[in-house]
């Protein structure tokens, strides 16, 4: 049976910042749209021979641990939502 995927809690101490505070501003989604064209497909999924739409962008080096690799596109790959899930429950 899956597990219900980790989500941030509206307990915690802190606000969360914005999308935009965080680096998912203007120049970040006109990145994104431009990856959108060159890859469709969730490119975890086709390693394992499973063409999937791909539904988000996820940076591989996060914007936190470096941020000068926000919009570096070698840093940026296409995932659908189950495997986007995978990849932050395994750095958890």
């Amino acid at each position: 049976m899956p597990t219900a995927a980790r989500r941030h809690s509206a307990t915690t101490s802190r606000p969360r910042k914005s999308a935009s505070d965080r680096g998912y501003d203007r120049p970040w989604r006109n990145l994104r749209e431009a990856m959108k064209e060159q890859q469709s497909l969730c490119e975890d999924c086709l390693k394992q021979g499973r063409p999937t739409p791909a539904d988000e962008w996820h940076h591989i080096t996060p914007i936190v641990v470096n941020p000068a690799l926000r919009l570096d596109p070698s840093n940026v790959v296409a995932l659908c939502i189950d495997c986007h899930h995978k990849r932050h429950d395994s750095t958890q």
